[in-house]
């Protein structure tokens, strides 16, 4: 499997103060899926997958998008079915789903994540501290 961005567009609409309430809304959703010729012939099918990654910072403050697709290489049966099924009524397979959401969601994290960072904006995923260890009352020495 192979994920390209052929888009990326950052905005920053306006500057976050410290009293600023921001809801931050995440949103990933396939756009196309088309049929590919295979690199090596016997090795399986080939699809397509294009798809946009969103994330809203409201009220109106930022707005990260990436555009881009996929790459992925499966036995011919799976493939056929998720076309079909796209063609007919635009939903995409399950079965195919469940194999590429994880690591398209990751690489579109980190992006988003990188891109909120050169314009400061505040980052989309919680981003959890590391605990500092307590010492006990008998290690105190002050």
């Amino acid at each position: 499997m192979g994920l390209h961005f052929i888009r990326i567009n950052v905005e920053k609409n306006t500057n976050i103060t410290k009293d600023s309430k921001i809801e931050i809304n995440n949103k990933f959703k396939i756009t196309d899926i088309s049929h590919r010729e295979p690199p090596v012939k016997g090795a399986g099918e080939v699809v397509r997958i294009d798809f946009n990654f969103t994330v809203d910072y409201s009220p109106k403050i930022g707005k990260i998008s990436l555009d881009g697709y996929l790459l992925y290489l499966e036995k011919s049966k799976l493939i056929k079915t998720a076309l079909d099924e796209w063609n007919k009524n635009k939903k995409v397979n399950q079965e195919l789903l469940s194999k590429i959401i994880q690591p398209a969601l990751y690489r579109c994290h980190l992006k988003a994540l990188l891109m909120c960072q050169e314009v400061n904006l505040p980052p989309h995923l919680p981003i959890i501290p590391k605990p500092i260890p307590r010492k006990k009352a008998e290690e105190y020495i002050g």
